[in-house]
């Protein structure tokens, strides 16, 4: 405990806006700089996942109020408005993440990227982003849960990832320096497997049990993998930017991470076959590999805080660096340790299906990759003319509503879970009894949700003011 509690003070000076080693905002947006011509591709993919964000808060917050009120009457029925906002969560956090993609791979090989072939690949996931979402608001669906949008619009997403595997490729084969490092592997496997592992979605089986099967491929191995693989090079190096950390360091427990990523997300899928029809031997291979995905949650935990003690808590962005905490954080609880609980068949035969598999949802999907974008946004946004001025002090705001409704929205669905898992799997209630009951705790789950719409709305608005109403300075 004596060391949980050294960790625990270390990083408390991080929390404090009275930090005496505070940077003014003007400071803080000079500190890093755009070296390469490429990296300025990143600004327009963060922007459009941050009016994206902006955007599904309204959704969301709209659609949670249906489980309090269920009769209310609302524009996109909730089948719909459910699809769109599933598509909303993972769609606007990728822009994000090819975004910082874009900024750090000519910072590891010291070579620009294709900016014309960038260019395109983000008009076309534009173009397609949109067509998937209107084609969702007007009922257009092939009605599989998590895969609801078209084939063709499918197509043109593997399209715009193999465009964006042969761009960082290309990079990669002219790079300038000699040396090959790890996150460079990490990156290309990770944007590699990125499309092999998306093809699943475009496939569909008569048999119930085969289409859940490979259904879960693109839901578990494409999120929750090989998205791990590519956000884990993209911690990587923003911490050897923002610290000035020794590579070695970082890259010591990378290539610890990257594989337990690969074995634990490829086989712990398992746990996703426990009550479809699959063999019986998934229980054991589900339970065992889906328990140790919490380990690549440890050793990313534990690369941030050695990092951290190394450079004595020196950074070039506080709020950056609060923002990356976040996402430890929540990856710890809502992949990690909610992951870990939920994985063995003897309390998934009761949570399955329950308000505790969209607990997990949530602060996972947006814990992972939702905070990994805001950081990624403060950090490389101020580093742009026409967003320099983007307010720190509104970060730091949006920063603890986030937190907060993230954190009461998640209470709420823990208690609303274990209530109905209860009542539901052991007593036996029907179902709208149940749900009946829980009310209360959705209600708490919407509160939660205004809270972190209002930090949403923060900074958007300073995203569209700074873009709409303040001058660029050429």
């Amino acid at each position: 405990m004596g060391r949980f509690f050294d960790i625990v003070k270390q990083i408390v000076p991080f929390w404090s806006t009275n930090n005496n080693k505070k940077r003014s905002e003007s400071e803080q947006s000079k500190i890093k700089t755009i070296e390469y011509e490429s990296q300025r591709v990143s600004f327009k993919f963060l922007i459009a996942a941050i009016l994206m964000f902006t955007f599904q808060v309204f959704l969301a917050s709209g659609a949670s109020i249906e489980f309090i009120i269920p009769d209310l009457p609302a524009p996109i029925p909730f089948n719909s408005g459910r699809a769109f906002h599933i598509n909303l969560s993972v769609f606007w956090p990728l822009l994000g993440i090819i975004g910082g993609v874009y900024y750090i791979i000519p910072e590891e090989v010291g070579y620009d990227t294709n900016i014309k072939i960038a260019n395109i690949q983000f008009w076309l996931t534009i173009v397609t982003l949109l067509l998937i979402y209107g084609s969702l608001s007007l009922g257009f669906t092939t009605g599989r849960e998590y895969l609801e949008a078209l084939l063709p619009f499918k197509i043109l997403i593997a399209l715009s990832l193999i465009i964006f595997f042969i761009n960082i490729l290309l990079t990669l084969l002219k790079r300038k320096i000699t040396e090959w490092h790890p996150t460079m592997i990490g990156l290309v496997v990770g944007v590699f497997f990125s499309i092999i592992m998306y093809i699943p979605s475009m496939l569909t089986y008569k048999n119930i049990a085969m289409d859940e099967f490979f259904k879960f491929w693109t839901v578990h191995i494409w999120v929750e993998s090989t998205l791990e693989l590519i956000i884990a090079s993209v911690i990587a190096s923003i911490l050897l930017m923002m610290t000035g950390v020794e590579r070695k360091t970082v890259e010591r427990w990378y290539y610890v991470e990257v594989f337990l990523v690969i074995l634990t997300g490829f086989l712990g899928v398992g746990h996703h076959y426990f009550w479809i029809g699959a063999p019986h031997w998934w229980l054991y291979i589900g339970m065992i590999f889906g328990a140790l995905q919490i380990v690549p949650v440890f050793f990313l935990v534990y690369t941030a805080f050695k990092s951290v003690k190394r450079q004595n808590m020196k950074t070039t962005n506080d709020l950056t660096f609060k923002y990356l905490w976040a996402t430890v954080l929540w990856n710890l609880v809502g992949a990690g340790i909610l992951g870990f609980i939920m994985t063995w068949p003897s309390i998934n035969q009761y949570t399955h299906g329950t308000e505790m598999v969209s607990l997990h949802g949530h602060l996972a999907l947006f814990g992972t990759y939702g905070f990994l974008t805001l950081t990624l946004f403060y950090f490389i946004l101020p580093q742009w003319q026409r967003t320099k001025n983007l307010s720190m002090k509104k970060g730091n705001i949006a920063f603890w509503l986030l937190n907060s409704g993230l954190a009461l929205m998640g209470i709420s669905l823990f208690v609303a879970g274990v209530i109905q898992s209860y009542l539901l799997r052991y007593v036996g209630i029907e179902f709208t009894k149940v749900r009946e009951l829980l009310v209360p705790y959705m209600i708490g789950r919407t509160l939660g949700g205004l809270i972190f719409a209002g930090g949403a709305i923060i900074i958007g608005w300073d995203l569209i003011s700074n873009l709409l109403f303040k001058k660029s300075i050429p």
